[in-house]
């Protein structure tokens, strides 16, 4: 675990609320997968087998259409005197005109040049392929690709926040940092939009009867710094961005803990880093909080450790701060994307030298949370104050907001 200094009574809150999160498997592949008709020993549907007799008919009729001119001619009168003669019996009329039937069918049969059967293989011999129809001269209509999907409106309510400077952290680490616009969400991420991206819902303080609908606005908890990263990348997805993260998840039962690299190129949603929530959460001040530093004010804006019933409540009850976000101070703890790790300080006073866009350190054992929570007092909440935990603990306080790229970038 990674506290800090003043750390250890928010170590305290968040161990109450916790507990570890069990390492991620791969799920198996489907089972079970339909093999083609022919693969499983079966007749396809679409080559019925012929009768014995209409095997012969169809054979016999191939013969007679190969014949010659001479041949059919002879065969054809052959036909005729036989058949004739057996309608002469019957009459002379029927005789007559049977054998002219006969005779010109025969004729027909030699002259032409169409079949009248496609030929069969004999059972020793390999199958005749059907040449291919030639292709069609006159011009078709290519028909269009199909639509690329749109993406849903956004789900997030998103805040667009200018570029700037300013002072962060506390008096013995403050230091300039400059940042590029960038968009945050409002509010943090609701059990609601959780459970409809992903499927379940982790959190404690939840649905209680299948009626209750009050869960749907709590901030959703107990979920780790990984859960908060997939929730980010499966978000992007939907709404057609590029995902910020490279997961590689490790294998079945082994005790490794996933690898989370971060695509600074990509336009998806994202963790905010610590620098951009303390930004954001100032809104211009550098108070202790970001409407002043009279916590006398601090339960119109904040759910804390004075005004809670012992859980977590619907997001965005309390009075925003000047930029128009809710719950920064209070409610749940926010997972942010740095290793939790010492400041690169600069000059107290020198304006000219500033950090850009700062991440954090490359490594660390714990990520970065900020904003404190329901559990927590006064001290805890301030704009300025930090703390972190290893990213696959989860508990009852910690939750998380998204932020992406500026929208006027885009």
């Amino acid at each position: 675990m990674v506290t800090s200094i003043a750390g250890q009574g928010a170590a305290r809150d968040i161990r109450r609320a916790t507990s570890v999160m069990a390492k991620d498997g791969s799920r198996a592949a489907p089972k079970n997968i339909r093999k083609p008709l022919a693969a499983q020993g079966m007749d396809s549907p679409l080559q019925p087998k012929l009768s014995v007799t209409r095997l012969w008919a169809r054979r016999l009729m191939v013969r007679v259409d190969g014949l010659s001119m001479p041949s059919g001619l002879l065969l054809g009168a052959g036909i005729a005197g036989v058949c004739g003669y057996g309608f002469l019996r019957a009459g002379p009329q029927w005789g007559l005109g049977g054998a002219v039937l006969l005779l010109g069918t025969a004729c027909t049969l030699a002259l032409t040049g169409d079949a009248v059967a496609e030929p069969l293989p004999e059972p020793d011999q390999e199958p005749i392929p059907t040449p291919a129809p030639e292709p069609a001269t006159t011009a078709t209509t290519a028909s269009p690709a199909p639509a690329k999907p749109k993406p849903i409106s956004e789900p997030l309510d998103m805040v667009e926040l200018p570029g700037g400077e300013f002072w962060m952290g506390e008096a013995w680490n403050r230091h300039r940092v400059r940042l590029s616009g960038f968009a945050m969400a409002k509010y943090p991420v609701t059990q609601k939009q959780y459970q409809e991206l992903m499927g379940e819902n982790p959190s404690g303080f939840g649905k209680s009867q299948p009626s209750d609908t009050a869960w749907e606005d709590l901030p959703v908890e107990t979920v780790s710094w990984f859960a908060a990263v997939r929730f980010c990348n499966r978000l992007s997805e939907r709404q057609g961005r590029k995902p910020c993260y490279r997961i590689t998840e490790p294998q079945a039962g082994s005790d490794l803990l996933p690898q989370v690299k971060w695509d600074q190129a990509a336009d998806g949603y994202r963790l905010p880093t610590e620098a951009e929530w303390e930004y954001a959460c100032r809104a211009g001040t550098e108070t202790a909080y970001s409407f002043g530093d009279d916590t006398a004010q601090l339960g119109e804006y904040a759910w804390y450790d004075k005004n809670i019933e012992g859980r977590t409540h619907a997001v965005g009850q309390k009075k925003p701060n000047g930029w128009g976000l809710h719950d920064l101070h209070g409610n749940v703890w926010e997972w942010c994307w740095d290793w939790y790790g010492d400041y690169q300080v600069t000059s107290d006073n020198d304006k000219s030298v500033s950090l850009t866009c700062p991440i954090g350190p490359p490594t660390g054992s714990g990520r970065v949370l900020r904003g404190g929570s329901f559990l927590d007092g006064p001290r805890n909440l301030r704009s300025a104050f930090r703390f972190g935990f290893e990213p696959e603990v989860r508990g009852r306080s910690l939750g998380f907001r998204c932020v992406r790229g500026s929208g006027r970038q885009r």
